[in-house]
């Protein structure tokens, strides 16, 4: 801008300068011709258009250059430059503080130290990045995450991070969603153009904030094996023959543990683990029996790297008596089940059902062995544990059970059927419905252990509720307790690469704009002066 009014000035100077000289007296040289004759006057011409090459095709081009320069001022024009340095980095730092991150590095090059304390000394370095690329304005804030996210704290440059951070990994478990979450606060003084999340946690796929500002994830943390309790649920007994039983359920990244230790009321038990399937590699069970209401405390001996998740706590209750609508009347109700209402499961035969009795969780009977037997070939059936367990096909057909003599009810689909296509048992998902042949209490029929494996199966299954989930505390012996402990127990995560904190130096758009109508006036002036210039050479060479 300072080199743009120079220019101008100097071309003002210039033009004075032309304007005010005055010329010296002319030199008079006197031809013989003024002696001669007048000649005759010459035939005038009529001007006219043509397409010729102009007669001054400089001082043209120079008029035609002030104009369009002139124009281009007129339209306050700017140009678009790419900056040396950024003009502004405001940078957010997520930093997970949850238990995991007091976790030690053996084996690496900092070998002793803590996550969290690494994970502080990568914050330092990354504010040493981005001042070292010399913004013309710079801020960073601190957002601290365990279970919830915590406040958004300045982090001036004449203070450290260990000053504003807390000084320890939180008793508390995160998940990436917490992070991500913190790195959408709202904003206050600062201007944000990056955001650096420094976890244990592996990156989530985020990449922008909505608004579309960078998300720089820096993993840390050397993989280490571990394993840990998950949850403990309590299932009730169906019928009374056996005592509840305690579910606890867990994870390990390597070997499954080998045992649970598990105190409650009145005495210890040692728990073998078995892995368990549908939950996924490394998901393991251990079953122990319900002593009672009270405390109830869990521990894992081989726990692994993360001690946190190795010992939880719950105080349980009585559970409650089972209550079903007991209407079959060949049939006495266990002495386990409470008698229901009309809110319970209800147990009738075809025979004795009443109007709105469908819309009811139930178990409908019919007399599928009325007489002699006559064999038959079964049909279809679908995969159902709880009703085909214990149940002997081959015995069945030879009992030659009757099919349900009337259309299915709406909502219920086949379990079990004939040869012919006819219906021996079905089953409704909701409300939970079953259709099953009525028990033969005959001790001489060889139809009576059929039914009554069928009939009590269908009825432990709707009538037991499953498993229920316990509240939980997690804590270490020394009695601290650790918020939602599970999240932290997956610490043998591959170890992502770490970040490259010169990203956070890149501002994105280092594109800028600045006004370029003083440069068109200069251009005009200079194209002026130019034409000015060539006219008085032309003139001088004419003389």
């Amino acid at each position: 801008m300072i080199w743009a009014v120079s220019l101008v000035c100097l071309s003002g100077a210039a033009l004075a300068a032309w304007h005010f000289q005055r010329p010296g007296p002319p030199r008079v040289r006197i031809s013989f011709l003024r002696f001669l004759g007048a000649l005759p006057p010459a035939p005038t011409r009529a001007t006219r258009l043509a397409l010729v090459w102009p007669r001054d095709p400089i001082s043209l081009l120079c008029l035609v250059l002030a104009v369009l320069a002139a124009l281009w001022a007129l339209r306050n024009a700017e140009r678009t430059i790419l900056a040396e340095r950024p003009d502004h980095l405001g940078l957010r730092v997520v930093l997970d503080a949850s238990h995991s991150m007091s976790l030690t590095e053996p084996g690496t090059q900092d070998a002793g130290a803590t996550r969290y304390a690494r994970a502080l000394a990568r914050i330092e370095a990354a504010r040493r990045v981005i001042a070292g690329a010399g913004p013309q304005s710079l801020c960073v804030e601190l957002v601290a995450v365990g279970a919830q996210a915590g406040p958004v704290t300045p982090l001036p440059a004449d203070r450290p991070v260990t000053a504003l951070a807390p000084a320890a990994a939180l008793p508390q478990g995160a998940d990436p969603a917490r992070l991500t979450e913190a790195a959408a606060l709202p904003r206050g003084a600062c201007a944000l153009s990056h955001v650096l999340i420094v976890s244990d946690l592996p990156p989530t796929g985020a990449t922008r904030l909505p608004d579309g500002v960078p998300i720089l994830w820096d993993q840390i943390g050397a993989p280490q094996d571990n394993a840990g309790l998950r949850s403990l649920a309590l299932r009730p007994a169906a019928f009374g023959q056996v005592q509840p039983e305690l579910l606890i359920f867990g994870s390990a990244s390597a070997a499954l543990p080998e045992r649970v230790l598990l105190n409650g009321p009145g005495r210890a038990q040692e728990l073998p683990v078995m892995a368990l399937a549908e939950g996924g590699p490394g998901a393991w069970q251990a079953i122990g029996s319900y002593a009672g209401p009270g405390r109830y405390e869990a521990l894992l001996p081989e726990g692994g790297a993360y001690r946190g998740d190795d010992r939880i706590v719950t105080t349980l209750s009585a559970p409650p008596q089972l209550a079903v609508d007991w209407r079959l009347s060949g049939l006495a109700r266990p002495a386990a089940l409470a008698a229901g209402g009309a809110g319970d499961l209800l147990v009738t035969a075809r025979g004795a059902l009443r109007p709105g009795d469908l819309a009811r969780p139930l178990i409908v009977t019919y007399p599928a062995f009325p007489g002699a037997r006559v064999p038959l070939r079964l049909g279809a059936f679908r995969e159902d544990p709880a009703l085909l367990r214990m149940l002997s096909l081959d015995a069945l057909e030879a009992a030659g059970p009757a099919a349900w003599p009337a259309p299915l009810p709406p909502g219920f689909l086949p379990v079990l059927t004939l040869e012919t296509g006819a219906v021996i048992a079905a089953r409704r998902l909701s409300p939970p419905g079953l259709i099953l042949p009525e028990p033969v209490l005959d001790p001489a029929s060889p139809a009576r252990n059929l039914t009554l494996a069928l009939f009590f199966g269908g009825l432990a299954d709707l009538a037991a509720p499953p498993p229920q989930p316990q509240p939980l505390r997690w804590g270490l012996p020394d009695g601290t307790e650790i918020t939602q402990a599970w999240r932290e127990s997956a610490t043998a995560r591959p170890a992502g690469r770490p970040a490259d904190l010169a990203l956070l130096t890149d501002p994105g758009d280092r594109r800028q704009t600045e006004p370029a109508w003083p440069w068109a006036l200069v251009l005009a002036l200079a194209a002026l002066l130019g034409e000015r210039l060539n006219r008085a050479l032309r003139r001088k060479e004419g003389v």
